[in-house]
């Protein structure tokens, strides 16, 4: 172990001394647990972590002239986080450190007008995204139609003032070969008055199929009023199809509403994210309509937010609606939901209050089901960053399910982070 954790620094120091950012952070944990539906009460060391971070290198060239090239090729590293139950971490089984991505990253010849780049035939661009997020393991993106025009093709992309075209060639002439070929267009973003428009569209032809589509954004802004439309349409002919998307937003303090439809969007194994909950979609969704109404009025002097969400309207028809305000320095949260799908249902309420010398004093009640009540769960908890610097303390009591006769544990744990 001690010669692993060795070279495990080595490795560090001399990466270190190449890269201009290295860092490590990091925590350890002590819990004393006592449950009891098990009986049982014990100390734990667990969940102690330590994280690398490595800042990548770039390597850019740009010459001289009336015309000139430029070049730019961008590393950036992937640490793993190490975690075990102990003060010492096992490095033998994983990589220490990975390439995230190593690639040219800008090729280009201009003039300083235009701008030519060498690297690919720029994509038809997307507008219409929804206001929700989709997460995956780490990585988040937005929800889009998941119908493009076309695929990629080797080419080059031109720039001038804010215009962008790509325009991509792959012919083979023998019989059967490929036949690909794309051509794209982007404009910049043109200004009305408090109007902002911009678009964009694109053909292409790869293994014999043709896809067209385009989009648009217009926005419209003044001091009280915001809104904004975007959307994007894809046709193919093979099979003669059309999908669409299309998001629409409206603020007017202090309502703002936000809706998105899109014909094709995939959430599979993916998570949507809104508030403090989630919705899991488990497969790619057709019609898929969502919507979102938030009232903030912080802005007239009444500590309260109200938001409500409907996620995939047509299909799982999920509901979802909280409460937040602020009484006396006491932060309460009433929160309910509801899936027409499948008939299920949770409703909870939260709050919590800093204490000075005591901490964050918290505390949660829920409850969820279908046609029968399926859990009834409190927790209830103190947690403390003051009293010993750079600790935080928690005594926690959690875990209790009134419908399932669990009356849960209580913990009292200790964390050092750095």
């Amino acid at each position: 172990m001690k010669k692993t954790i060795a070279i495990l620094l080595v490795a560090v120091l001399a990466v270190s001394s190449v890269f201009a950012g290295f860092s490590l952070s990091g925590e350890a944990n002590v819990k004393l647990v006592g449950n009891f539906d098990d009986k049982t009460l014990g100390f734990t060391n667990g969940d102690n972590k330590v994280k690398v971070a490595i800042e990548g290198a770039t390597a850019e060239k740009v010459n001289e002239g009336d015309i000139y090239a430029g070049i730019k090729a961008v590393l950036s590293f992937k640490a793993s986080e190490f975690k075990n139950g102990s003060k010492d971490f096992a490095t033998a089984d994983k990589p220490f450190i990975t390439v995230d991505k190593l690639e040219i990253s800008e090729a280009y010849i201009t003039d300083g007008n235009w701008k030519l780049s060498i690297l690919s035939a720029a994509a038809t661009p997307t507008f219409a995204k929804g206001w929700e997020t989709v997460k995956k393991g780490n990585d988040k993106k937005d929800v889009v139609l998941s119908v493009a025009v076309g695929k990629d093709v080797p080419g080059v992309t031109v720039e001038y003032a804010g215009w962008k075209v790509g325009a991509g060639l792959d012919v083979n002439f023998n019989e059967g070969g490929a036949k690909n070929g794309m051509l794209t267009i982007a404009t910049p973003a043109f200004a009305f008055d408090a109007v902002t428009v911009k678009a964009g569209a694109g053909a292409a032809n790869t293994t014999g199929k043709l896809t067209i589509g385009g989009g648009a954004e217009a926005k419209y802004a003044t001091d009280a009023f915001t809104a904004s439309v975007a959307g994007d349409v894809v046709y193919g002919k093979v099979g003669n199809t059309f999908d669409a998307a299309v998001r629409g937003s409206v603020a007017y303090a202090p309502v703002t509403v936000d809706a998105f439809y899109a014909t094709k969007t995939d959430l599979k194994d993916q998570v949507v994210t809104y508030v403090d909950r989630a919705y899991a979609g488990k497969d790619a969704k057709e019609n898929y309509l969502s919507a979102k109404v938030a009232c903030d009025l912080n802005g007239f002097d009444v500590p309260v937010t109200i938001t409500a969400v409907g996620l995939d309207l047509v299909k799982d028809q999920y509901f979802d609606v909280e409460a937040k305000a602020t009484v006396s320095g006491v932060n309460g949260t009433v929160f309910g939901g509801y899936q027409i799908s499948n008939k299920t249902y949770h409703v909870g309420v939260a709050a919590d209050y800093t204490l000075e010398k005591v901490g964050k004093i918290y505390g949660q009640f829920d409850l969820s089901g279908d046609s029968a009540l399926k859990a009834a769960k409190v927790k209830v908890g103190v947690e403390n960053t003051t009293l010993v610097s750079g600790a935080t303390l928690k005594l926690e009591y959690a875990g209790v399910d009134f419908v399932a006769k669990k009356a849960g544990a209580v913990t009292a744990s200790a964390q050092i982070k750095f």
